[in-house]
């Protein structure tokens, strides 16, 4: 995507709309080089990437591709199959054979990269956090402007952060989340705690790009055609007033899920800490064999159980 973002630089787009590109970029070649040296959690975090891309590029890129150049719009679904077909890739036989064989060394995220990404998820999510909080307190201010005006330079400054801060952000805080999940002992699905602040998050981000994303482009189209204010309060200014508090809210409940870890193991993590615990107990020294009988000094015979 980033050749489409030259592309429409060259006709003239915002500068502003380099972040989402470089960033996607970046995040690609990074978990593409992990998964090449066997790393597991750089499959999984490669994957939700992919996914989280199509999900929320292949809508606009199907019905809404507007007066984009053509050529762009070529770029993109180029790299949208480039990255689908890589995804394929990466779970063939070779390469699930590949990861197995260095699946017991690499299982887990290295110290210093553990370290890089926990510092990127802790800058990312605060500025997440800082960036939908102030979208909410723009969306209740125009709510109750009467101003033409000001709810022009409201929704615009909206937009403006939304597509330059709110997304690269709010993806960086979900995907380093993923990769420290499953590159350390807490697993992704194998805590509460865990899955229930990514599933928070899936969410936050489906309803901020199916509603609030409109919402907010619906209230400054409506601003430009020079719509009374009843008019864009009702239709779309009110409900964006409303809606915009449950990202402040997502977040301070996922930072309280981080701080106090409730809930314990999931089903899931029950059932595989088992399994793990099974080939250990089946491979130590003597296991299912009968212990020789000990003395004990006051007189009785001891014997170790079994089972």
């Amino acid at each position: 995507m980033l050749f489409s973002l030259v592309v429409e630089l060259l006709d003239g787009a915002p500068a502003h709309r380099i972040f989402w590109p470089v960033e996607l970029g970046s995040m690609l070649l990074f978990l593409a080089t992990m998964t090449r040296r066997g790393r597991q959690w750089g499959r999984v975090t490669l994957t939700a990437l992919v996914a989280n891309t199509v999900v929320f590029r292949l809508p606009g890129m199907v019905g809404n591709p507007g007066d984009r150049q053509p050529l762009a719009v070529a770029f993109d679904w180029m790299s949208l199959g480039a990255m689908v077909a890589a995804v394929v890739l990466i779970f063939l036989p070779a390469a699930n054979r590949h990861l197995r064989a260095t699946r017991d060394q690499q299982r887990l995220v290295s110290p210093r990269v553990r370290k890089a990404l926990l510092a990127t998820h802790i800058a990312s999510a605060v500025g997440w956090l800082g960036v939908i909080s102030v979208m909410a307190t723009m969306a209740i201010a125009a709510a109750g402007a009467d101003d033409l005006g000001y709810l022009r330079s409201a929704y615009t400054m909206m937009l403006l952060v939304d597509e330059t801060f709110l997304g690269p952000a709010h993806q960086l805080a979900l995907l380093t989340g993923v990769a420290l999940a499953a590159g350390t002992p807490w697993g992704l699905w194998r805590r509460r705690w865990v899955a229930t602040k990514l599933v928070l998050m899936l969410g936050i981000m489906l309803v901020g790009s199916a509603v609030l994303q409109d919402l907010a482009l619906r209230a400054h189209e409506l601003v430009e055609a020079g719509r009374p204010v009843a008019e864009i309060r009702g239709e779309a200014g009110l409900p964006l007033a409303l809606l915009t508090p449950l990202g402040p809210a997502v977040g301070l409940i996922a930072t309280l899920l981080s701080v106090y870890k409730p809930g314990g193991p999931t089903r899931y993590g029950r059932r595989r800490g088992a399994e793990r615990r099974r080939p250990r107990q089946a491979g130590a020294p003597g296991a299912g064999e009968p212990q020789p009988a000990r003395h004990d000094p006051r007189g009785h015979t001891r014997g170790s159980r079994i089972g």
